[in-house]
């Protein structure tokens, strides 16, 4: 399809790959188009790379891309919304999208980490056992 549109140019396909971290960290920012989603671990992979994202408000994706601060959300299959939110993005100053990554980044940081999810597993299972009239 790249092909019959034109865009080999522009569309590389490149296999499995070993390397993801390094290629978001050549990219200005990262786009989410889906139409539906649970919690999707690509963006916050695309979060800890530090870069700003462009998502539909699909699933748990606006719990991840803060609007207007670590990225932009928009409507699920609304290509234009979509489009237009990636053309902001992408006029932003170089410096104002690296702000909207680190800010993305300490989003994930402080809500994602490892330690921040045990954390809030404890929790529930903790509530869970009181609510059971165990006390722990």
């Amino acid at each position: 399809m790249a092909h019959s549109l034109g865009l080999t140019e522009r569309v590389r396909f490149l296999g499995v790959r070993r390397d993801i971290p390094e290629l978001m960290s050549s990219a200005d920012a990262y786009v989410m188009s889906s139409a539906w989603e649970g919690l999707p671990m690509v963006l916050l992979e695309a979060a800890a790379c530090e870069l700003p994202v462009v998502s539909t408000d699909a699933g748990g994706n606006s719990e991840i891309v803060l609007d207007g601060v670590s990225g932009y959300i928009v409507p699920p299959r609304d290509p234009q919304a979509l489009a237009a939110a990636m053309l902001k993005m992408m006029s932003l100053p170089e410096e104002e999208r690296r702000a909207m990554g680190r800010a993305g980044r300490a989003h994930i940081e402080a809500n994602y980490s490892l330690d921040h999810v045990v954390d809030q597993w404890e929790k529930l299972y903790r509530d869970l056992l009181l609510k059971k009239g165990i006390s722990v």
